[in-house]
């Protein structure tokens, strides 16, 4: 049975709204799948030992530059073990693009082209931009015709990379060059299994190279296991939207009122053992314009009065409080106050997350006029017009 094996953490700056905290981001390695993982030996009626290999022991063995070269070399061999008129290509300035390919290169019915690159860590939109143009000077090479172009990395494709490289592949359709499926990690694994690669395989992964490998990735977990006892667990915040309601209305001017708007929240810290420190809920609201919005830095009396917030500014492992967060619209008071509110608000969404000195939380999005309960909204802004001003709403049609 595998074990539970530790996560590494490590911390990141985060945060697109202004002050938000960093917070820890969880970054698993999977040490028993990647460096530990255990030598499976197939003992072959003929007597022959079989080794499983790894592509990311590559690095352990050759260390994180020689591996990239490693990689390349014996791709240069496994495809010549499939097609025997394979052949690299030193690189060069202007080499075309090509690392292997098949065929001879003047040949005007065309070459086969195997792209290597040693992308371990999965294709980002930097490696996607490595990928275009080495496709690039391909297509636009004057000095070779391409007939099809395969991309060989060591590592399997996620879903979203996938799609990525299918869309890519369209795009291209119009070149007249096949771009093959991607030959990853599963693939490069089996042609290394095979019995007549095996001088491959045990050219590059010798059996003495696996045993280190072995021996690093369980003194490494060891060093993980005491390590994860060591570190603080993260605080983990949720903040869930309660109510859109309207406590108090000020005088602007002579003509307008502004209303104010009260998003009110429970907050959780569902931590077992740490404390949130310094925690609230950021909150956005838009589009609206910016001379009908206010918060209490534009509009100084925005949040006079009771308040949905606790005082407290330290929030407990495993309780909940509430807060809230202010803006103030501005209206006309003569004019129909529930079609202003109707035309400011149902176009706009509410952006919030919880955040603390340690801990930012996912964003959450909504559409304001899922949210809000019209009629209990209107009438608790009728009740702020006739307390705060003394008067009650106009009806005026806008």
């Amino acid at each position: 049975m595998s074990a539970v094996h530790p996560t590494v953490t490590r911390a990141a700056v985060w945060g697109d709204l202004a002050g938000a905290p960093s917070r820890p981001v969880q970054s698993s390695y999977d040490w028993e799948g990647e460096l530990g993982r255990e030598q499976i030996a197939d003992e072959r009626p003929c007597g022959a030992t079989i080794v499983s290999v790894n592509l990311r022991h590559l690095e352990i063995i050759y260390g994180i530059a020689g591996a990239r070269e490693k990689f390349e070399e014996m791709m240069g061999h496994l495809i010549r073990s499939q097609h025997s008129d394979a052949s690299r290509v030193r690189i060069v300035v202007g080499d075309g693009g090509i690392d292997i390919h098949t065929g001879i290169i003047l040949d005007p019915a065309g070459i086969d082209i195997f792209q290597v690159k040693y992308f371990p860590a999965g294709i980002d939109e930097c490696q996607r931009g490595q990928v275009r143009d080495s496709f690039k000077r391909v297509r636009e090479s004057i000095a070779f015709k391409t007939n099809s172009w395969t991309l060989c990395v060591p590592v399997d494709l996620s879903i979203d990379e996938k799609t990525w490289f299918a869309t890519f592949t369209d795009h291209q359709a119009a070149s007249g060059i096949v771009i093959k499926t991607v030959m990853g990690a599963a693939e490069v694994e089996r042609l290394l299994m095979k019995p007549e690669n095996q001088d491959i395989r045990e050219e590059y992964f010798k059996l003495e190279h696996m045993q280190v490998a072995r021996q690093m990735s369980t003194t490494l977990r060891a060093i993980l296991a005491e390590l994860s006892g060591l570190a603080p667990r993260p605080v983990i915040l949720s903040a869930t939207l309660d109510a859109v309601r309207s406590r108090r209305a000020y005088r602007f001017d002579a003509d307008n009122v502004v209303v104010e708007i009260q998003f009110c929240y429970t907050v959780m810290n569902g931590s077992e053992t740490q404390t949130a420190e310094g925690w609230n809920v950021r909150t956005e609201v838009g589009p609206i314009e910016a001379d009908v919005c206010f918060t209490s830095k534009t509009f100084s009396r925005i949040g006079e009065g009771p308040s949905y917030s606790r005082s407290d500014n330290k929030l407990l492992p495993l309780q909940e409080a509430t807060t809230e967060s202010l803006i103030g619209l501005k209206v006309h008071a003569k004019k129909d106050i529930e079609a202003q509110l109707h035309r400011i608000l149902e176009p706009a969404k509410l952006k919030y997350r919880a955040v603390s000195h340690n801990f930012a939380a996912d964003p959450v999005i909504v559409a304001l006029k899922d949210v809000i309960v019209w009629p209990a909204l209107l009438t608790e802004v009728t009740g702020a017009f006739l307390i705060d001003i003394g008067e009650h709403p106009g009806k005026d049609p806008l």
